[in-house]
C-alpha cells in the first residue's frame, strides 16, 4: 500500500516541532511526507471580491478574529528534520483550515495514494506503534476513512 502523510502547517512552529518528534519516533515507516503550507494573512487585500469584508473592517475596527500571519519558521524546522518532504503552498483566504484542505483535495495530488493521513501542526501520536498500529488495522479491515482526533477550541 501507498501511504502519505499530510500536515497543514501555518503558524506554530513549536506546534510543528512536537508534530514531527512524534511522527519521527514512529520508526522507519513507508510513507511520503507532505506539508501544506498557508501563506498570509487571510486579509486577501488585493482581491476584489473582498471589498465589502474590508468596508466592514473600516467601518468597526475588526476583522476575522481567527486570522493570523504566516510564519516560514514552521518550514525552517521541517527543513531541519531531513525528512524527504513535498510542500504544497496555498493562500490564506479566510476559508482557514478547512479551505486549504479543500484546495488540496480539489489538486488531486492525493489520488496517487492508497491512504491519506491529514493531520494539522500540533497533532501528536501519543506511542511509538501507533502509526504501525494505525496500518495494521487499515491492511485487516480496509476502512475507507478513520477518524481518530478532534479539535477543542474555545471561542468567546
Amino acid at each position: 500500500m501507498k501511504y502519505a502523510i499530510c500536515i497543514l502547517a501555518h503558524h506554530k512552529p513549536w506546534l510543528m516541532m512536537g508534530s514531527l518528534i512524534t511522527l519521527s519516533l514512529q520508526g522507519k515507516q513507508e510513507y511520503d511526507l507532505h506539508i501544506i503550507y498557508i501563506q498570509g494573512t487571510g486579509e486577501c487585500e488585493h482581491k476584489d471580491t473582498y471589498s465589502d469584508y474590508h468596508d466592514i473592517v473600516r467601518r468597526t475596527g475588526q476583522g476575522n478574529p481567527q486570522l493570523s500571519q504566516d510564519q516560514e519558521s514552521v518550514l525552517d524546522i521541517v527543513r531541519q528534520t531531513g525528512f524527504q518532504v513535498t510542500y504544497h503552498y496555498y493562500e490564506n483566504d479566510h476559508g482557514l483550515d478547512s479551505g486549504t484542505w479543500i484546495k488540496f483535495f480539489r489538486d488531486g495530488k492525493w489520488r496517487v495514494y492508497d491512504y491519506v493521513f491529514c493531520f494539522m501542526e500540533g497533532f501528536l501520536f501519543t506511542g511509538v506503534g501507533v502509526l504501525s498500529a494505525v496500518k495494521e488495522f487499515i491492511n485487516r479491515m480496509n476502512p475507507d476513512v478513520i477518524d481518530v482526533g478532534h479539535e477543542q477550541r474555545a471561542l468567546p
